[in-house]
């Protein structure tokens, strides 16, 4: 005896239920992932709990809002302050692959962070690059390397 035999219990019932329900959580499970991806996106780049990021809560994600420059000089007006780091964030290819490019004031990033130059030059001259070595090594890049940054 199958339990498909009862009235309320045919395919043409339980069917369009089934793809309403594998829907609904598909929808909400890449929404979440979409979401989670993007919070993840700014926690990467404030890399302590004492380091806050301010960006436009009216643009659709952090790297795509603009600040006026002038915001800079009131942040560091603050008391409490320490550093301020004004940067650009965009996704761009370089060599066809695709990373975030963090355009940064060279002087104030390196007061807000404790970088360690493990190759190259340890000051940037004009339109150079900073670049990780773990991003360095999936890239293919050597100090030196000249880099065409497309913007996506």
């Amino acid at each position: 005896m199958s339990i498909l035999r009862y009235w309320y219990l045919r395919w043409g019932r339980i069917l369009p239920l089934l793809l309403v329900v594998a829907s609904a959580s598909m929808l909400a499970s890449s929404t979440a992932t979409l979401l989670l991806g993007a919070y993840r996106g700014v926690e990467a780049f404030a890399a302590s709990s004492n380091v806050i990021v301010v960006y436009d809560a009216s643009s659709r994600t952090p790297f795509t809002g603009l600040l006026p420059l002038s915001l800079v000089e009131n942040i560091s007006a603050a008391r409490g302050v320490e550093a301020v780091s004004p940067e650009v964030i965009a996704p761009c290819l370089i060599n066809g692959k695709p990373v975030f490019v963090r355009g940064v004031e060279w002087e104030s990033f390196t007061r807000l962070t404790g970088l360690k130059i493990v190759s190259g030059e340890p000051g940037l001259p004009k339109n150079s690059i900073l670049i990780g070595f773990r991003a360095a090594e999936r890239l293919g890049l050597k100090p030196g390397d000249t880099v065409l940054v497309a913007r996506l």
